[in-house]
Order: structure tokens, then C-alpha cells, then sequence
């Protein structure tokens, strides 16, 4: 009688040991697409900018209104990729890839070139690891503070300056936090905290006449520091794999942002990002289809993939424990490189601002319909004006959690589709990569997993044709050049009146209160009430300006600063 145990079993038992690394391989791909996906959002181009939303209502007065004009300010078209580009990008990056071949064979130790490398990555991974500790903590605050939240009875109520106000009634409630009730002694120490982690600041900088404005909060300000102090134990400690791999996420998250908002939905003016859009999915699948060929060529047909991967010990992979020990005595470690994470998920990403634009798309129509209804045909620019107002639809994970109700949320189904198409291309490699024991590129299953999906969604549905047509530039390039020609104009008026600006340099930040974080006082000497903000909502500080105006000697300081709480 044979002992032998049965194929199946004898594959299950050498597989099993193996599961948990694959498990962690996949979540760790899957966080930085997911998050970065969502981080990407932005107003899509067929519905209002808050101009337009302004000029249709200016009676109308929202808490929001300044972050609405400082959104607006702000918005700022990506870099859109050409067909040129993706048939280019390819060749640059087999060219990149077979310099650092050429160096590491002729150096013959590649220990300088993964220095340099290093210190270069390191000093970039400060402000990505700073962006994406930001974002979390930004995600954080607005579960534990949100804007709004419902009660067991279903009532709604919103946070003002230091109370929730119910809806449907005059009930005000002290305790600071939704669900967990707080000795009365901490609430003004809680709702002080609130205050100051939701309110933003909004550094506008002028020299000899050129302005510009960076809105931030607080957690930019501490990025940067957390940054800094895991990129100093990264180098420091001897390089873990698991700080390689929380720089090697925060480069793929930051990597997969357009033009990207705050995660906190009211305070979406910090930390845009100007980065890639692939603009339209024939563009997208032109660049995909050809890395599939570039990764296929480069790793079964050359050694440069596999030689450089393995011999550069730089943050630019992921790294995972596996059984087993290498040469040396070390333990084993998995690898997936950035690219297999941002490539993909690109298009994912793409996938999920196509999925946003349906939903207003499918709104646009409707009120489209309708107003053909009541008055017959519309002139082209009544169709281009009739637009759904936008619900920003970033940062909602604190907001969804509290209430169920809120704006913002959207179907995402291609998106979905997407994710499943890549984690089923993912699992593919790993399966044919421990049947073969050799290396695989990874972008042979999972481009056509995540193009199979987006494509096969659009022709299900009948949708092929108009994600076609589909792009991501037009309308926020005509918006700058307009913003252009204003300040043209502007400048010209000056000139015709003979004026001479004469400052130099000018700074000034100006802190702005979170939402809500207004309320009533009645001055002394005046009987007028007016909303103020107790912390300074307009304190600022201003530096070197040199215009001396002697109607207002307050503002002929070349220094003056206005302390604020």
C-alpha cells in the first residue's frame, strides 16, 4: 500500500503556510487604491462650480460659503495625459529601467546606488508619509467630531459653537461628543479641541505683485513632523519592512490623487494635489495595454526587472514575511512593486470619478427633461447652465457613520467592478507564481482583470459608448482661462488709472472657524447683533508690506502681527 498522501492534500499543505502572506499582500495593495480612489474625487464637470451656484442664488447664505469661493479658487484642472504620453511612457521607463541595470553591472556592488536612492526617496517619502498621516487624521476627527449626526429617535442635530442644536426644536445640547457623555467639567475643554481641529487657515502669500493662496489645517502641520520621524527610524533602524511599507503606501496613495481635496468634507480647501490624469478611458487603456507588454517583455524576456528589483534596497516595493529563509539566514520576504499598485489603479480610480459623474450625469438629464417639458426647446446656453449642484462627496466615511441620510453618496459600480477585476488578477499571479516558482509580472493579469471589468460593466449596461466620449478636461480649463482674463482686465484698469503697486512682499494667514463655530454677541455700544467667531475668526498676521497708506496708520506697520488664541 502506497503512503504517499493525495496531490490535493499534499497541495494544501505546502499552500497553507503561504496564506496569510498572500492575504496580507492583497489588503496592503488594496488600501492605497481604495483610499487614493476616494481621496481623487472632485466636482465633476457636469455640475455647478460655486460661481454658478452663487450667481443662481445670491440671496442665499450657507456656512459653507467661504470654503465654497476658497474651493473654487483652488480648483485647478490635472495634468491631463495625451496618447503621445502613454505610447512615450513605456519607452522612458524601459530606458530608466536599463540605466539602473547598466550602473548596477558596472558598479558591480550597487550599495552607493541604493544609497543615493535611498536618501532621495526618504526625503520624498517625509512629505508623502506626512500627507497620508494627515489625511487619516483628518478621517479620524470627523468621526469623532462630525458636523452632524442623528440621535436614536432619528432627529438630526448640528454642532454650533459650543452645543448641538435638534432639529425641529430649541433643545440645546452641551455634551460634546454623539454617543459617549462627558463630565460637564471637560465640555468646554472638548468643544475648545473641536474648534481647533476643524479650523482651517489660509496662508496668502504676494511678491512684487505675484499672489497666491495655500489653505491648510493643523494635521499639515503635523504631517510633516510624523513624517520626518518615521522616515528617521526607517534609516536609523536598519529599514523594517513594515516602514518600508508604510512609505511604500504613501507613495501609491499619493501618487493616485487628481487635484485631491481633504478628507474632511467641510474642510476640503487643504492639500490639493496636481498630479496625472490618464483623461479619457481609450487614453487609460492605451497606457495599460502597453505596460502589459513593457512588464512582459522586461521580466521573461530580460533580466533588468527581476536584477534591479532585487538588488536595490530602496522604499519603492512592498515587502512581506513568507516562510522559508533566504541565503543568508534571513527571513524570506515577498515582494510587490509600486507599479503593480498605481497603474492599476489608476484606472480604478478613473472608474470611480466616471461612476460620480454618471450619478450626475443622470441628474443632469432628468432636469433636462424636464425643463423641455414645461418650455419646449433650450437654447445651447440654457442646457449648459442647467446643471445639478454638487454635493462634495470626499471625506464622508465620519459623516455616512453618524448619518445615513447624508449628501454625497453615490452607486459605485464600475468602480466595484474594477476592484473585483484586480484582486482576481492578483490572486491569478500569486496562484501561477507558487505553481511556477518564478517571478511573474504582475501586470499580465491584472490589466486585462481590470480593463475585463470596466469595459465588460460598460458594454452590460450599454453604457460603452458614452465612456468613450467620457473626459476629464474641458470645462476647468475654460474656467482658468476666464480666471485669466479677469485678472488681464484688472490689471489693464490699473494701468489706464496710472496706479503703481509698490509692495514687495506681503504675507498673511488668516484663520477661518469650523463649521458652525459662529455665534451671537451683542456689543455694548451698539445694538446691532453680529456673528463673531471667539477665536479670532479674522485675526491675521502680515509681514513686510511696503506701501505706507497715512488714511490707516494701523496698515503702515512694515511689521504687524495680531495675536490670536
Amino acid at each position: 500500500m502506497s503512503s504517499e498522501a493525495p496531490p490535493l492534500a499534499s497541495l494544501l499543505t505546502t499552500v497553507v503556510p503561504f496564506l496569510p502572506t498572500y492575504a496580507h499582500l492583497l489588503i496592503t495593495a488594496l488600501l492605497p487604491i481604495y483610499a487614493g480612489a476616494h481621496a481623487s474625487l472632485r466636482r465633476p464637470l457636469n455640475t455647478l462650480s460655486p460661481k454658478q451656484v452663487k450667481a443662481l442664488n445670491p440671496s442665499e447664505l450657507e456656512e459653507d460659503e467661504d470654503e465654497d469661493e476658497d474651493e473654487d479658487e483652488d480648483e485647478s484642472s490635472p495634468e491631463n495625459l495625451t496618447a503621445t504620453d502613454a505610447m512615450m511612457f513605456p519607452v522612458t521607463a524601459g530606458a530608466l529601467l536599463g540605466g539602473l541595470y547598466l550602473i548596477i553591472k558596472y558598479l558591480d556592488d550597487p550599495t552607493l546606488l541604493s544609497r543615493v536612492l535611498t536618501w532621495y526617496f526618504c526625503a520624498m517619502g517625509v512629505f508623502a508619509v506626512g500627507k497620508a498621516f494627515a489625511d487619516i487624521l483628518g478621517v479620524a476627527v470627523g468621526y469623532v467630531f462630525p458636523h452632524q449626526f442623528r440621535d436614536a429617535k432619528g432627529k438630526l442635530l448640528t454642532a454650533g459653537f459650543d452645543s448641538w442644536t435638534v432639529e425641529g426644536s430649541d433643545k440645546q445640547i452641551a455634551n460634546p461628543l454623539p454617543t459617549i457623555k462627558l463630565p460637564e467639567s471637560l465640555n468646554p475643554f472638548v468643544w475648545s479641541l473641536r474648534r481647533k481641529l476643524l479650523a482651517r487657515w489660509v496662508l496668502s502669500f504676494n511678491f512684487q505683485g505675484e499672489s497666491t493662496k495655500k489653505p491648510f489645517w493643523i494635521g499639515d502641520l503635523i504631517g510633516p513632523v510624523v513624517g520626518t520621524i518615521v522616515v528617521g527610524i526607517y534609516v536609523a533602524g536598519g529599514k523594517h519592512w513594515l516602514l518600508t511599507n508604510m512609505m511604500g503606501i504613501s507613495f501609491s496613495y499619493g501618487a493616485m490623487q487628481v487635484a485631491t481635496p481633504h478628507p474632511l468634507y467641510h474642510i476640503s480647501w487643504a492639500n490639493n494635489v496636481k498630479l496625472l490624469s490618464p483623461t479619457t478611458f481609450p487614453i487609460a487603456t492605451l497606457l495599460l495595454g502597453l505596460l502589459f507588454f513593457y512588464d512582459v517583455f522586461f521580466v521573461f524576456y530580460t533580466p533588468m526587472m527581476v536584477t534591479v528589483a532585487t538588488n536595490l534596497d530602496v522604499p519603492i516595493k512592498l515587502l512581506f514575511p513568507r516562510p522559508g529563509k533566504t541565503a543568508d539566514g534571513k527571513a524570506a520576504l515577498a515582494m510587490l512593486g509600486l507599479g503593480d499598485v498605481v497603474l492599476p489603479g489608476i484606472l480604478i480610480c478613473m472608474a470611480l470619478r466616471w461612476d460620480l459623474w454618471r450619478f450626475y450625469e443622470i441628474k443632469r438629464r432628468a432636469l433636462l427633461a424636464a425643463a423641455k417639458q414645461g418650455k419646449g426647446e433650450l437654447s445651447k446656453e440654457e442646457v449648459a447652465a442647467l446643471k445639478p449642484r454638487y454635493n462634495k462627496a470626499t471625506g464622508l466615511w465620519g459623516m455616512l457613520f453618524w448619518d445615513s441620510k447624508a449628501a454625497g453618496a453615490f452607486p459605485k459600480t464600475y468602480f466595484n467592478a474594477s476592484l473585483v477585476g484586480y484582486i482576481v488578477g492578483m490572486i491569478t499571479t500569486l496562484m501561477v507564481m507558487y505553481v511556477f516558482k518564478h517571478a511573474q509580472p504582475a501586470l499580465l493579469y491584472l490589466v486585462p482583470g481590470v480593463l475585463g471589468t470596466v469595459w465588460g460593466t460598460a458594454f452590460f449596461k450599454g453604457e460603452a459608448k458614452i465612456m468613450w466620449h467620457y473626459t476629464e478636461e474641458g470645462e476647468a480649463d475654460e474656467e482658468d482661462k476666464e480666471k485669466e482674463k479677469e485678472e488681464r482686465k484688472d490689471t489693464e484698469a490699473t494701468e489706464i488709472k496710472g496706479e503703481v503697486d509698490q509692495t514687495i512682499l506681503s504675507l498673511k494667514i488668516t484663520r477661518r472657524p469650523a463649521l458652525g463655530a459662529k455665534r451671537v454677541v451683542v456689543e455694548r455700544e451698539s445694538s446691532e447683533s453680529e456673528l463673531e467667531d471667539e477665536e479670532d475668526e479674522d485675526a491675521s498676521i502680515t509681514s513686510g508690506e511696503v506701501v505706507e497708506n497715512p488714511e490707516n496708520p494701523e496698515n503702515s506697520a512694515m511689521w504687524k502681527t495680531t495675536m490670536f488664541d
